[in-house]
């Protein structure tokens, strides 16, 4: 988990980068990895395979704009904007939900960051969600995931043991 954030962490830097060389007028006020989702013409953005279906992307919130993939969505044209907080398998997360006037719907889904509330550009309701994952599941997750990477250590082990013999013999 600790090298998938160094690596987030790195795209996040470079985007950051090339977001300010291409627009030096904007201040950044956060960036993060997200999943973005966008629908447009009145339908709500709902979580479900959609959602799943989702790709990763930085996002960015400016003192102008927030931007996402090809999106940049000026904060004047921002309607109604929703932040749900809730606790997921990984840690917890929150769910930025944008509506604009010109009726698109944009959900961005990320780790839970204190810097976003420390913006004052973007106005949301703020709202936290309780158990949205079965206190069962977590439980299982956290026992079945360890014992799943050590077959699978001890799997990748014993094929390059036997690798090594056939090379040896």
């Amino acid at each position: 988990m600790e090298a998938l954030w160094y690596f987030d962490n790195l795209i996040v830097k470079r985007r950051v980068k090339n977001y300010k060389r291409q627009h030096p007028d904007e201040k950044i006020l956060f960036a993060g990895i997200s999943k973005a989702l966008s629908r447009a013409f009145e339908k709500e953005v709902k979580a479900g395979s959609d959602y799943i279906d989702a790709k990763k992307t930085v996002f960015l919130l400016t003192d102008r704009n927030v931007a996402a993939r090809e999106w940049r969505i000026k904060t004047e044209e921002i309607t109604r904007a929703e932040l749900d907080t809730y606790n997921s398998i990984h840690g917890k997360a929150m769910l930025l939900k944008i509506k604009t006037r010109n009726g698109c719907n944009y959900q961005f889904g990320m780790r839970y960051d204190e810097r976003f509330f420390k913006q004052n550009v973007l106005r949301f309701e703020h709202k936290e969600i309780e158990h949205v994952i079965p206190t069962w599941f977590k439980l299982a997750h956290r026992i079945l995931v360890p014992i799943w990477r050590l077959f699978i250590i001890v799997f990748v082990i014993y094929w390059l043991v036997r690798l090594f013999r056939w090379i040896g013999s």
